[in-house]
């Protein structure tokens, strides 16, 4: 299958550019593309061996594609010239605002990842704080601080989750790995008794829990599918004998798992970044 190139080029961090242009290629799953994210392309110097690769990939006889948030038009234009086809995100939106509302936009590079609404880039770098000082289980007596406490058995995805969370959503969230220990009794731990409210399980299958642990600990105990299956059985009594709401994270992104939490624990609406 013939590759096609596609270019992800912003001016500033590409978060937005990547998470849009991911998005929409995704709705191509029987196309097969080559994916390059360029970042700070700031002027026409950084941008001429980007332009040098696509002028490439079109004499080779592939079809490349651009996405773009570039705020500067000299560097959109110098894009276009090249005949390739170019996906501008920002503009043809900012221009239909413009319309609508009567007002001109005033471009600036780098403004929509930046720090201009400072209290809420302040939040999201304390609740980042708060889930690396509160991951696996260390530091419950900060518990009370917590919007949300991941819970589940070892490699489960908590610490993505939480630091996703945090990053996106500003949600102070802990995470609790259940141990052997914990493992021995029917009953919560009692770090988190007094927290039932704020805890959510994540679950996963036994395969793809052992294919995790697999690689981190190759042929041990703790990596094989018979303890994967013992203790993924145990959270899942516990789960239900507790009432605590739990998500399978087997066939999800680290980014649809956020979203179900917040969308089940009622937080949709919930200190955005």
């Amino acid at each position: 299958m013939k590759q096609h190139p596609v270019f992800l080029i912003s001016d500033s961090t590409a978060i937005t550019v990547e998470t849009l242009g991911r998005g929409i290629l995704s709705q191509f799953p029987q196309i097969s593309t080559e994916v390059r994210v360029e970042r700070f392309v700031e002027d026409h110097a950084s941008l001429a061996p980007i332009l040098d690769s696509i002028l490439a990939a079109m004499a080779a006889g592939k079809q490349p594609v651009v996405f773009c948030t570039l705020v500067d038009t000299s560097l959109l234009q110098a894009i276009r010239n090249t005949g390739v086809l170019v996906l501008d995100i920002f503009t043809p939106l900012t221009q239909a605002l413009a319309q609508y509302w009567g007002e001109l936009p005033q471009p600036r590079r780098g403004r929509s990842h930046g720090t201009a609404t400072l209290p809420q880039y302040e939040q999201r770098m304390q609740a980042v704080h708060y889930a690396l000082l509160c991951d696996d289980g260390v530091q419950a007596g900060h518990y009370d601080k917590a919007d949300l406490i991941l819970v589940g058995v070892s490699r489960s995805g908590k610490t993505p989750t939480a630091l996703y969370l945090a990053m996106q959503y500003s949600l102070f969230v802990a995470n609790y790995p259940f141990t052997e220990e914990d493992m021995a009794t029917a009953s919560l731990p009692a770090a988190l008794q007094a927290y039932r409210s704020r805890l959510f399980g994540l679950m996963i299958s036994s395969q793809r829990l052992h294919e995790i642990r697999e690689a981190r600990r190759p042929r041990s105990p703790y990596a094989s599918v018979a303890q994967c299956e013992l203790e993924l059985r145990h959270m899942e009594l516990l789960f239900r004998q507790e009432g605590i709401p739990c998500l399978d994270v087997t066939h999800r992104s680290v980014e649809e798992v956020a979203g179900q939490i917040l969308l089940r624990t009622g937080r949709l609406g919930a200190r955005p970044a």
